[in-house]
């Protein structure tokens, strides 16, 4: 590969469940899916990290001096480059864009397993998950090498139900 193609594992890209089972057929090309790709936060998940760590801890400067909403966009918002190279990228790949999450945390896209599998170089198959049938990437999905301090993960790749919990939403 050249290292215009180079790409970037999405670490835990994968749902758990389809590690090691068994994929009972490709999933139908033309079969529609919807994604979220989601972006860093401005300044890097370690940044992030320390300031929440900072407004927490009895003793800190900032102990219990919280961000308002406003305040939180401007300075950990992804930034307007790191959308449009998401978006680049995904419209390339042959998806279509269809909006941007609040505080700019993710960028939404449509289009078929085919254009996701091209965008994530990505296998994905349907497989058997208790009464259902889903589908879901075969290994986890990559994205280009130069979008991954940019992109911290996507959902939508697979089908299955899932129970989000509110310690998985994250800061606002």
């Amino acid at each position: 590969r050249s290292t215009a193609h180079a790409t970037a594992r999405l670490a835990h890209s994968t749902p758990a469940w389809a590690a090691g089972a068994h994929a009972l057929r490709a999933a139908p090309a033309s079969q529609a899916v919807g994604v979220r790709v989601y972006l860093a936060p401005r300044g890097g998940t370690a940044a992030l990290n320390a300031a929440i760590r900072a407004v927490s801890t009895p003793g800190s400067a900032t102990y219990r001096h919280f961000l308002t909403p406003a305040q939180y966009r401007a300075r950990f918002a992804p930034s307007a480059r790191s959308i449009a190279s998401v978006e680049s990228w995904l419209r390339g790949a042959g998806m279509r864009v269809t909006g941007v999450g609040p505080s700019n945390r993710y960028v939404m896209a449509a289009g078929t397993a085919a254009s996701a599998q091209h965008a994530f170089s990505v296998k994905l198959a349907m497989f058997q998950r208790g009464a259902h049938v889903v589908r879901a990437p075969v290994g986890d999905a990559r994205i280009p090498k130069g979008l991954r301090s940019a992109v911290l993960g996507v959902t939508g790749l697979d089908t299955a139900p899932h129970i989000m919990r509110h310690a998985d939403l994250g800061p606002p």
